[in-house]
């Protein structure tokens, strides 16, 4: 009887979970009817209608400097305890200038080689205090380079998308009528990450696009395309706007077009009425000259620059371009190109730009990215609203200022340690901030008063 004792504990705990298991499947089921019924899809549409024309009302009534300082503020609070917090004092910081003084400029290889490849079991915490913060890889067409990307961060991403959202609906209603496919950006196992950034009545409606190898043993000569191979997944027939990566989304009517031999995508969803393009930087005249496999005529199309480490902008067809918005938890600040080969170039931010101007963009996120320059160069077309001429990306600005790095701090570059100074080669301790913490009240009231 002895002997009868673990088989009956193993078979009380398989019961147990079998149980919850069940329960689970069957909230979903429920869950899932609930949602897909004719009321609940009127009622969310109404409140995500009136959700967005207050988003485009706080985005109107938006003060570029009073959000920039109070996104800086943010920030600073919450990585303060950090070992990058630590050596760069962020308690004494209690201006912009403060920050431009005692944050100098970085990149992600220099962030990579000092903080985030240390043997620790999260080391992207050495620079953001979150957990659940994951390391995504990117390429810029040269070198391969990690970015952090956190729940805040991803928030700031949906922000920006119900943005996009929002300025799609002030020209069409259909879009939010039935579900909304997402496709992530290409390359990254983040798309499930970035989907939870959506609110409750988005996330309901947001089905995730997968792609799948082809299972068939024999491949044929008109399979070699490695698109042509891909076989789509479709999660939903009813899909009225698809947010998208702008390459995925290119292979993916390739696929489609292949597997299923329609013309159009309307044969596909039916209810399709918007698209919103995400990419790192804007499409040059040869991206855009090229036709898509499948015809789109009739479905709204728009496009929103949104990179990994920070959402920058989104379309806006009342202004006629990308529109950069400065309310999404984060701090944007631009370096002159030519400038780039100092030690110390200057730093300007959204209040201080010039249209017609080269600038480097460094990015400072709710991800672990502190002035961080990853090699996109930005021009300004026009400052109220402000408005984006376009975006590329220069793997030369990334390289230019990882040399800075290196000459800044030899002693890392030379043994490899990741070890920071005990005192950071560009601090000036002369002129310093008193130390003490800085309350938010005391931000928003220097904020007032600039």
């Amino acid at each position: 009887m002895t002997y009868h004792w673990p088989l009956l504990v193993a078979f009380v705990t398989l019961y147990c979970y079998s149980m919850n298991a069940v329960r689970d499947v069957r909230w979903c089921r429920l869950s899932e009817w609930l949602t897909g019924t004719r009321v609940y899809r009127k009622v969310s549409e109404a409140i995500l209608r009136a959700q967005a024309r207050l988003r485009l009302a706080r985005l109107e009534s938006c003060r570029i400097e009073r959000s920039q300082l109070m996104a800086l503020q943010w920030m600073l609070h919450r990585a303060r305890q950090t070992p990058f917090g630590q050596e760069h004092d962020f308690r004494r910081i209690g201006s912009v200038s403060d920050y431009q003084r005692l944050v100098p400029l970085s990149t992600p290889q220099s962030l990579w080689s000092r903080y985030w490849h240390r043997a620790e079991p999260e080391p992207t915490q050495a620079t953001w205090p979150e957990a659940e913060t994951q390391l995504a890889g990117m390429h810029d067409g040269h070198s391969v380079f990690h970015l952090p990307v956190s729940p805040s961060l991803v928030q700031a991403h949906w922000k920006a998308l119900r943005t996009a959202l929002a300025l799609v609906t002030t020209h069409t209603t259909r879009h939010l009528s039935g579900d909304i496919l997402f496709l992530g950006p290409s390359g990254h196992r983040v798309d499930a990450l970035l989907a939870t950034g959506a609110t409750p009545l988005l996330s309901s409606r947001i089905r995730l696009g997968r792609e799948s190898r082809a299972r068939e043993t024999e491949v044929r000569p008109d399979e070699a395309d490695s698109v042509q191979a891909v076989t789509p997944v479709n999660p939903s027939p009813n899909v009225s706007c698809i947010l998208a990566d702008r390459d995925r989304f290119g292979r993916l009517l390739r696929s489609l077009h292949w597997q299923t031999g329609k013309k159009h995508v309307r044969e596909i969803w039916p209810e399709l009425s918007a698209v919103i393009l995400t990419s790192r930087c804007t499409p040059t005249p040869g991206d855009i000259s090229d036709e898509p496999a499948l015809q789109i005529d009739g479905v709204e199309v728009r496009g929103a620059c949104l990179p990994l480490e920070a959402p920058l902008a989104v379309e806006d067809h009342r202004h006629n371009g990308l529109r950069v918005l400065a309310d999404l938890d984060t701090f944007l600040e631009f370096i002159p190109v030519e400038e780039l080969d100092q030690l110390r170039p200057s730093r300007h931010t959204l209040v201080n730009i010039e249209p017609g101007h080269e600038y480097a963009a460094a990015f400072t996120s709710p991800a672990g990215l502190w002035s961080c320059v990853s090699g996109l160069r930005v021009m300004f077309e026009k400052l109220e609203p402000l408005l984006l001429k376009w975006v590329r990306q220069d793997a030369i600005t990334l390289r230019t200022r990882e040399d800075d790095v290196t000459r800044a701090f030899p002693s890392n570059a030379v043994t490899g340690s990741t070890t920071p100074p005990a005192v950071h080669p560009l601090r000036n301790d002369t002129s310093a901030a008193p130390r003490g913490k800085i309350s938010r009240t005391s931000w928003l009231r220097r904020a007032d008063r600039e």
